[in-house]
């Protein structure tokens, strides 16, 4: 999965924005160096992000989906069709939980606060690193049983028709599940990664 993604700087304006977030005394004055045109640019574009990375994983996930109904279509055997129904389940969650918990909020209206436009993207990027630091669960999670079912179905056909390969069709499967673990692994490490970053971002304006 695509992160939402880097942005090494740290947002303009951000710089001393803690301390005024902080800021005892939260009077008219206490955003008076806050660039707040800036900071909604920047939100703006934090959002941008993250509807190209959902648009990205749906199509994806419409590929899948269909090589999957094609595969259970396919199929000669309750394996078979079992490896194409979950491989395509998993791939609808994945969509899901994206078109559910992954989409942009609405980003204050002109009249809104310093504060509150402040808040709105602190609460975004802290949103979008808990979903991505989760990603091991409602993203990698439900792939794991249709990519377990879809290679032991190759196997398992390769073998109906090499019988006196099997062992040849088992060391070519396990070639195939080692790496699949490994980026399916490597997703997730990823995304908590990327959560890290967005939290260090959110840290810039969090409140004591």
């Amino acid at each position: 999965m695509a992160d939402p993604k880097r942005d090494d700087a740290t947002p303009e304006g951000f710089g001393d924005l803690g301390a005024a977030w902080r800021d005892a005394d939260l009077g008219s004055d206490a955003f008076a160096d806050v660039d707040l045109e800036r900071v909604r640019s920047r939100a703006e574009a934090f959002s941008r992000k993250i509807r190209r990375r959902n648009a990205a994983e749906i199509l994806a996930s419409l590929f899948v989906l269909g090589w999957a109904a094609l595969t259970a279509a396919r199929a000669t055997s309750p394996l078979g069709l079992a490896a194409g129904a979950s491989l395509g389940l998993g791939v609808v969650v994945v969509a899901a939980v994206l078109l559910r918990r992954g989409r942009p909020g609405v980003q204050p209206g002109p009249e809104a606060p310093t504060r509150a436009v402040l808040a709105f993207h602190r609460g975004e990027l802290e949103r979008q690193a808990r979903l991505l630091h989760g990603a091991w669960l409602w993203y990698v999670g439900p792939l794991v049983p249709g990519v377990v079912l879809v290679l032991a179905n190759a196997y398992a056909e390769s073998v109906r028709a090499n019988p006196g390969r099997a062992g040849a069709a088992a060391v070519v499967t396990g070639g195939v599940l080692a790496p699949s673990f490994a980026v399916l692994g490597g997703v997730a490490w990823i995304n908590r990664r990327a959560a890290s970053r967005l939290r260090a971002q959110a840290r810039e304006i969090a409140e004591d």
